[in-house]
């Protein structure tokens, strides 16, 4: 179980892709994607309610 929990999770993919987008932007990227692609492992698992909080919050933001 991911002890620090859903809310830190979804928030540090949040910066972690912001990050991609200013370092696109600094490139001169104008339009581009960034894909958000989770492994086949079953990351979500480590969470009690298996992924659905952090995928709300990922997506709320």
């Amino acid at each position: 179980m991911n002890s620090r929990g859903p809310l830190y999770a979804a928030n540090k993919t949040y910066w972690m892709v912001k990050s991609v987008e200013h370092q696109l932007e600094q490139a001169g990227v104008k339009r581009g994607v960034v894909l958000i692609a989770l492994d086949g492992e079953n990351s979500l698992q480590y969470f009690k309610d298996g992924g659905v909080q952090y995928l709300t919050y990922l997506y709320g933001s």
